[in-house]
């Protein structure tokens, strides 16, 4: 791959449950905290303007990752003209919903150009804000619509058609009668690959990525988190259920496009959404990619942490691959006892966190859409404590 082409992530945002910057979302995730609703969240420490009437509660959990991600890559308002954004959500849009927080069903469309998001006039808010003039798009891929965002703007990257994309997967709870019950159900929740968890816990977030060409990113003189390699997809047949070869398919898929076997990944980050068939179905996968491997990767997930975000998954996944890139350190995958069985325990994982340089995250629909991606650690990279905070 030509110099021109390489994709690199310089910038990052993080709206969680577990917090609100890169540093504590990961100080949350390495410590073991639970959470399902985003806290301190205030449109006047981002705006001059009330956004209330404006803005829904996601549009604003979307712009405020977003001006995180492009203040901690270094980029000035406005953004360069050859910027695009790319949008990951697992709800979709009708023409009577837009304004709406609940859309009743998926729009037809996987991608569309869109003018209005969450909000009245949401292409203003972002185009004032951050200063981006490029088109906006949005991804309609279910719970891997972020992991499919960000898989597409670095094809268009790599193809030369953009220089910089701004990929934001957010996803919310539809009302404010979900937070006490998510609360409630967090302390009875056994966790990720957990006989007994009996299915996930509805949580929100979001997550944004900037990716930049090597050459426009060099130019500017900005440090890299890590490397965006490539990425794969696989399209079930059967609704609602995952299944273990379909994401043999896109893991197979993601390695062949960033130029990589599966035996070179050294930490894998799954969904771990806490349904007993999906989880099963993410180690069937792992048992099946890595068999005979002597030496098999580390895994991890947030989905114990954070439960299950939706659109917002792929980026956080991306986010927490590159801070253990970053950091030198996997995480240990939260559940309770009766667990169904963990692929590393906690010998492996020691062993394994000195030598931790690419990473690969699997994005498992809710419907039938899965979506995998792989990244390296740059050789000058940025660590966790580096972000810059918007003041």
């Amino acid at each position: 791959m030509s110099h021109e082409r390489r994709v690199l992530i310089t910038g990052v945002g993080v709206v969680s449950p577990l917090g609100n910057s890169l540093s504590d979302f990961w100080l949350g995730v390495c410590s073991g905290r639970v959470g399902f609703r985003v806290q301190d969240v205030d449109p006047l420490d981002y705006f001059l303007f009330e956004p209330s009437d404006r803005i829904t509660r996601r549009g604003l959990m979307l712009v405020v990752a977003a001006l995180h991600a492009v203040r901690d890559a270094g980029l000035q308002s406005p953004l360069p003209k050859t910027t695009m954004v790319s949008v990951g959500s697992a709800c979709g849009f009708e023409n009577g919903a837009l304004h709406g927080e609940v859309c009743p069903r998926p729009a037809p469309p996987r991608e569309v150009v869109i003018e209005m998001l969450y909000g009245v006039d949401f292409p203003g808010v972002i185009r004032q804000t951050l200063g981006v003039s490029g088109p906006t798009v949005l991804h309609c891929d279910g719970s891997a619509a972020g992991a499919a965002a960000l898989g597409r703007a670095g094809d268009l990257i790599r193809q030369g058609v953009f220089d910089v994309a701004l990929v934001v997967g957010v996803d919310v709870l539809h009302t404010e009668a979900d937070a006490p019950l998510a609360n409630k159900m967090a302390l009875e929740w056994s966790g990720p690959f957990c006989s007994s968890s009996g299915g996930f816990i509805a949580s929100e977030g979001a997550g944004c990525v900037i990716l930049e060409s090597a050459a426009h990113a060099e130019r500017r003189g900005v440090r890299a988190y890590g490397k965006w390699e490539g990425w794969g997809g696989a399209q079930s047949d059967q609704n609602h259920t995952v299944r273990g070869v379909d994401l043999f398919h896109a893991v197979s898929g993601a390695c062949r496009n960033a130029g990589c076997s599966p035996s070179m990944i050294d930490l894998v980050v799954l969904t771990g959404s806490g349904i007993p068939d999906s989880d099963a179905a993410e180690l069937s996968m792992l048992e099946d990619l890595w068999k005979g491997e002597p030496n098999k990767p580390a895994v991890t997930t947030v989905g114990g942490h954070c439960g299950h975000v939706f659109g917002a998954t792929g980026p956080i996944q991306v986010i927490t691959g590159l801070a253990c890139l970053s950091e030198s350190r996997v995480p240990a995958v939260r559940n309770r006892p009766g667990r169904i069985g963990l692929w590393n325990d906690e010998r492996k994982l020691s062993a394994s966190q000195g030598n931790i340089t690419r990473a690969l995250t699997v994005t498992t629909g809710m419907g039938n859409r899965h979506v995998s991606t792989v990244v390296t650690r740059w050789h000058h990279r940025r660590k966790v404590n580096d972000m810059v905070y918007v003041e």
